[in-house]
């Protein structure tokens, strides 16, 4: 039997009318999601919205523009529309088969077993296309899809529970709507008008805040300074456009201070009393909402500066609430050391004040400052122009001569309207009336054009300025330009004098020959030699300097006491005291400075008592001298180890071997060990010479020293009977020409050679010491004839040059003892002296006693 043609689409039955029916429902339930997600995108775009719009006002902002506003309900109705469209546009209108609907419902019942998706297949197929072999399989899976089909519910196949979900939540979002109705009518109003009719109704606020002063904060105000204690003042601005931020000028690096007041809940019934520029335009309070004013919890400084800091700051309650209002008070950053302009507004609660702006001017500053100097009368000098008028620049702490007429000229970088002077190292005339009166600032300098001056009449003591300058914008310099001056007393001369040729004790018809300086700041007037006797008043006796202030003179007590008749020489026992004084040229206050020598005190004895303190000096300088003879025996000492050190180090030349031949073949690895720890011993002992020859090096310095200081001793000692007129031209000449002159020649005579030969020697001993450590260093390589050579023409010039100091040093002591010979010499001649003396004084005394013993034996025979 052929196979029947397949069934058409009229007899699908109930396949075809389940396919369509989920077809239409998926539809339907696009339709009903997208106006769910509708209503939820409009009310989230309307809290949205009115969320930007109100958010910020709670937070002390400016609502939204209209533009603003404007800009989101466009965008607002573009995301709805772009989500209808999305969602419901593009997803209704798409072609949904009937191979589609049936792959569908399959999935979910799969009892068809793919007979819906063969029936959907022919529905779209036309007959003709369906093979012969196939239209009866075609058939059997229409009739059994059919059967199948009748018993499902279209509404079972597909899930639609979230489209119950969307309209839950739109649902919730269209309650809250109807609940904001109903707490709050009036702000729902608002909103639409705000967002959808785009009027410009405001939202209410519940702070409000008044401005009351911006200060600058001081280290060390002065009293006296308006400046310091007046709060800073706006720059006056134009009222047609409020929306300019208010602007206050301030010197860079200030420090200010906030303060600022809130209203409580209590009625405001003194709003028009706060300053023009305290509120916006657009918060200021009207009746219906002033009732409903409270206090904010804090209020905050926000703030971006001109270098991009930004950030804000809480400003700090000052007590309790008081008459309706609290006071609020900022103090540190970022109004500490301000040094860029500042932006800032204040918020408390949703209340700000605002815009500021701190604009940060350069403080008036001090570019130079010159003293016009009129100097005293004391100082000056025509001939060298010393003490003319002249201008100096300051430049720091300026000392100036005592009494000089001072005019401060001071130029600053910007105008001046004032100057405060203040002296903080003496009191001010104005106050100087009350002693417990505190030191005020006064404006009495004189404004220039370019500075100011300030005149000091006389400068006699130190003066500490400060300036404060105040300039045209009304700022105040925080730091004071000092200038402090000081005035240089006018010091008493300075006498550097010193009696030549004399000692503690003099005769009494001595010479005192005076030497020294005199120096003063400016010029002497009078110099003068005071002497106190015991047998007279103080004598007085002019000294006239010569031009570079040296002092040379001398007083005689034998022409002093002829010349001022009757004067009496001092006699033997007393002391008198010399001083030598100067005075200058200055002629304020006390009068003319003076200057006072040392006091030399000398005490007066005869002839022969000085004579014996003379001898006494000569035994301590003999003593002296035979020191310096055992110290310059050490250098002879030192050399002679020098001279020794060097043999023991020469090599001894074996027979048959010249200087210029090798001693011997260091071949051997032991060889040449051996030969390494000879020059290492010699390398040690020529270091022990060097040494011996800086410590005689050193040892001849001293001594030279030393004897040059004996023999200036010596010499002191014949200046001293010369100048004290002692009749012992013997002694006198014996020690200028046999010990003085002796003693001198010799330093500069066989000293100096030996010191250069010495010198020489250490020379000698390094160069050795330098060849010895290169042989040291070359040991393994065969020694060089020439070198060997150099080697020992060294050490021969090296023990020449010690013979020759060792030679030196015997002549040195030679001329040591022949002054020492004669100085021992003279010395028992003076100890046989003092035994004279002695026995001449013992007799005198003895006779003396036996005039006494027959006088009383007189008296007593007269009374018997």
């Amino acid at each position: 039997m052929a196979p029947s043609a397949p069934t058409s689409s009229a007899s699908a039955g109930h396949a075809r009318k389940l396919l369509n029916a989920v077809r239409w429902r998926i539809r339907l339930l696009v339709l009903l999601e997208g106006i769910a997600l509708a209503i939820v995108v409009a009310v989230a775009l309307f809290w949205l919205t009115l969320a930007m719009d109100y958010i910020p006002v709670k937070f002390g902002l400016e609502e939204l523009s209209p533009l603003t506003r404007t800009i989101l309900l466009v965008t607002s109705v573009a995301i709805l529309l772009t989500m209808l469209l999305r969602v419901v546009g593009r997803r209704i209108f798409v072609s949904l088969k009937d191979s589609s609907m049936a792959l569908l419902v399959e999935r979910k019942f799969p009892q068809f077993a793919e007979t819906l998706i063969t029936a959907a297949e022919s529905f779209s197929k036309p007959v003709t296309d369906h093979p012969d072999s196939d239209i009866a399989l075609v058939n059997l899976s229409l009739e059994k899809a059919n059967r199948i089909a009748q018993d499902i519910e279209p509404k079972s196949i597909l899930n639609d529970a979230h489209v119950y979900r969307y309209f839950a939540i739109a649902a919730a979002g269209l309650v809250s709507l109807l609940a904001f109705a109903i707490v709050n009518p009036p702000s729902l109003n608002t909103a639409v008008s705000r967002l959808y009719l785009l009027n410009n109704e405001r939202w209410q606020r519940e702070s409000y805040l008044q401005w009351v002063a911006l200060k600058a904060e001081y280290q060390a105000p002065v009293a006296g300074i308006s400046e310091f204690d007046r709060p800073i003042a706006p720059i006056p601005t134009d009222d047609s456009n409020p929306s300019e931020p208010v602007q206050f000028k301030v010197g860079i690096g200030a420090t200010l201070n906030l303060t600022l007041k809130a209203r409580t809940s209590e009625m405001l019934t003194d709003v028009a009393k706060a300053p023009s520029f305290t509120s916006s335009p657009n918060t200021s309070p009207n009746s219906n909402e002033i009732s409903r004013r409270r206090l904010p919890r804090t209020c905050k400084l926000y703030f971006r500066s001109a270098n991009g800091d930004y950030g804000s700051q809480s400003l700090n309650k000052i007590g309790g609430p008081q008459g309706g209002w609290q006071m609020y008070r900022l103090q540190g950053s970022p109004l500490t050391a301000i040094t860029s302009d500042l932006s800032f507004s204040i918020l408390g609660g949703d209340f700000r004040l605002g815009p500021f702006q701190i604009v940060i001017v350069d403080q008036p500053l001090v570019t130079a400052t010159k003293l016009d100097c009129v100097f005293p009368a004391y100082m000056r000098d025509e001939n060298s122009q010393r003490g003319t008028d002249r201008s100096i620049n300051w430049t720091g702490k300026t000392e100036l001569p005592y009494g000089t007429q001072i005019t401060i000229n001071v130029l600053c970088d910007k105008p001046l309207q004032k100057v405060y002077v203040i002296d903080s190292d003496s009191r001010n005339p104005a106050s100087s009336d009350d002693p417990s009166s505190e030191v005020r600032a006064y404006p009495l300098a004189t404004i220039t054009a370019d500075g100011f001056q300030f005149q000091i009449p006389e400068l006699i003591q130190p003066a500490n300025l400060q300036f404060y300058l105040v300039d045209q914008d009304g700022i105040v310099s925080e730091t004071p330009h000092v200038v402090s001056l000081s005035p240089i007393g006018d010091q008493p001369p300075e006498i550097e004098a010193m009696l030549s040729g004399i000692g503690s004790a003099i005769t009494p018809n001595a010479v005192l020959p005076v030497a020294g300086t005199v120096q003063d700041d400016y010029d002497i007037q009078r110099v003068w030699l005071e002497i106190e006797t015991p047998v007279t008043d103080t004598l007085t006796r002019d000294i006239r300097l010569k031009r570079d202030g040296r002092l040379n003179t001398q007083y005689d007590f034998q022409q002093t006491a002829i010349g001022e008749g009757g004067f009496l020489l001092p006699t033997s026992g007393a002391e008198i005291s010399l001083v030598i004084k100067a005075s200058d040229r200055f002629d304020l206050g006390d009068g003319p400075n003076v200057g006072i020598s040392d006091q030399f005190t000398l005490s007066v004895v005869p002839p022969s008592q000085l004579l014996q303190m003379l001898e006494q000096l000569e035994v301590g300088q003999r003593k002296r001298l035979e020191l310096i003879f055992n110290e310059v025996s050490d250098i002879r000492e030192y050399l002679i180890r020098t001279r020794d050190a060097s043999q023991k180090s020469s090599h001894q030349l074996q027979p048959g071997e010249t200087p210029t031949s090798p001693i011997r073949q260091t071949n051997s690895k032991t060889d040449r060990a051996l030969e390494g720890e000879k020059s290492a011993d010699r390398t040690r002992r020529h270091e022990l010479r060097k040494l011996f020859a800086q410590r005689s090096l050193i040892q001849i310095d001293k001594s030279a020293k030393e004897i040059i200081g004996v023999a200036e001793s010596f010499d002191d000692i014949r200046l001293q009977l010369i100048n004290n007129r002692v009749d012992s031209e013997d002694r006198k000449i014996r020690l200028a020409k046999k010990i003085v002159q002796p003693l001198r020649s010799i330093p500069s005579g066989v000293m100096a050679d030996l010191r250069s030969v010495v010198n020489d020697l250490q020379q000698s001993l390094d160069r050795l010491n330098r060849e010895e450590s290169m042989t040291l260093q070359t040991a393994a390589i065969p020694n060089d004839d020439d070198k060997n050579a150099d080697d020992l023409n060294d050490a021969i010039a090296t023990a020449d040059l010690t013979e020759s100091a060792i030679r030196l040093t015997d002549q040195t002591l030679i001329r040591l003892d022949e002054v020492l010979s004669i100085l021992v010499k003279y010395e028992t001649q003076n100890e046989l002296l003092d035994i004279v003396r002695r026995m001449i004084s013992e007799q005198e005394q003895l006779l003396e006693q036996t005039k006494k013993l027959r006088q009383r034996e007189a008296f007593d025979d007269l009374f018997q």
